[in-house]
């Protein structure tokens, strides 16, 4: 728990007291603002950054190699933008009862998603692409959907199909070479 003040008589605590199953918790408005500032940061810096990759003479601009983080840049800007206006346009009537962790699952949830994007870049140089993404999307889709609605044929045709859509777009038709692990 994130404390600024707090006195041993009196009890005085920040408003921005971050806590799971505390006293007072950050309110969405200002997590969102935070959040907003923070992406544009990042966005602002990956657009210049980007802009200092090198550049091939005689081709068009589209094809150096800064482009598309640079577009990817000022996507996230915009994007954050528009967290940041939406944010600023909330009322306190809107955030009455709004916690950023409503559960205790909702928190193992956000780790458990945390941890399967670390191990999938090491599932990707053993196993190789293809299974690694099947594997990677079957336990990303079973944690998070609702097991009444969905069956684990569903969740099986669905992983199959995204990792064939996806090989088929970037593989075939791209040509984008995959990483080859031991069986694949």
């Amino acid at each position: 728990m994130l404390r600024i003040f707090q006195g041993r008589r009196t009890n005085i605590r920040c408003s921005l007291c971050i806590s799971l199953g505390g006293r007072r918790a950050i309110s969405l408005k200002k997590t969102d603002i935070i959040t907003s500032i923070c992406l544009l940061i990042i966005s602002g810096v990956l657009y210049f950054q980007a802009g200092t990759f090198p550049i091939r003479e005689g081709r068009v601009k589209v094809l150096n190699a800064g482009f598309y983080p640079q577009l990817l840049a000022v996507i996230l800007g915009i994007l954050a933008l528009f967290l940041l206006v939406a944010s600023l346009r909330k009322t306190s009537e809107d955030q009455k009862g709004n916690k950023f962790w409503t559960t205790k699952s909702a928190l193992f949830l956000f780790f458990l998603t945390l941890g399967l994007l670390i191990i999938y870049p090491f599932l990707l140089s053993s196993l190789g692409f293809i299974v690694a993404t099947f594997i990677f999307i079957v336990m990303l889709v079973y944690c998070l959907s609702d097991k009444e609605k969905f069956s684990l044929t569903s969740i099986l045709l669905v992983s199959t199909g995204v990792t064939a859509i996806i090989f088929l777009v970037f593989k075939v038709f791209i040509k984008i070479p995959f990483p080859t692990g031991y069986l694949f």
